[in-house]
């Protein structure tokens, strides 16, 4: 009966230290391939192209439907370039927030929210592992206004 309990901690214990080690690792890796869109976030809040250029790999494309509906595809240069250097006259009333964090090996996809008074906005950022450092290689977006400002 003593070998029988003792295995059965052994193995309990081996199964923790496994897979324990891996839900570490994969923590690790998820906040720093979050760094990224946080400076991407900071971007948005403080109107600075600083954090984008921190965030976004320089070859990135940002494509997608703005809230008129029209299609929309820049360059990360062009982008940047909208950035006013401050923050939006608005900014106490805009909402952001990472919904979701995928990763899978090197890659990894995130959706992003923005509520903002006369709009909202869904985020898919695609990113890559590019050496040690995570990258935004890419955004579609989707906006729509909302029928009522908030208040």
């Amino acid at each position: 009966m003593k070998k029988l309990l003792l295995i059965a901690v052994a193995i309990f214990g081996f199964s923790v230290f496994c897979f324990g080690s891996k839900a570490l690792a994969d923590a690790a890796e998820e906040k720093a391939a979050r760094v990224p869109i946080e400076n991407y976030l900071k971007g948005h809040a403080t109107g600075e192209a600083e954090y984008m250029k921190k965030a976004f790999n320089p070859g990135a494309k940002i494509e997608g439907y703005g809230a008129n509906g029209k299609f929309i595809s820049w360059t990360l240069d062009e982008y940047i370039k909208g950035m006013s250097g401050k923050p939006s006259q608005d900014e106490s009333q805009r909402k952001r927030w990472i919904e979701s964090v995928e990763i899978s090996g090197k890659a990894a996809v995130a959706t992003l929210k923005f509520d903002y008074p006369t709009l909202r906005i869904t985020d898919y950022l695609l990113l890559l592992k590019i050496g040690d450092e995570w990258k935004i290689v890419n955004k579609i977006f989707q906006g729509e206004m909302k029928s009522e400002p908030r208040e």
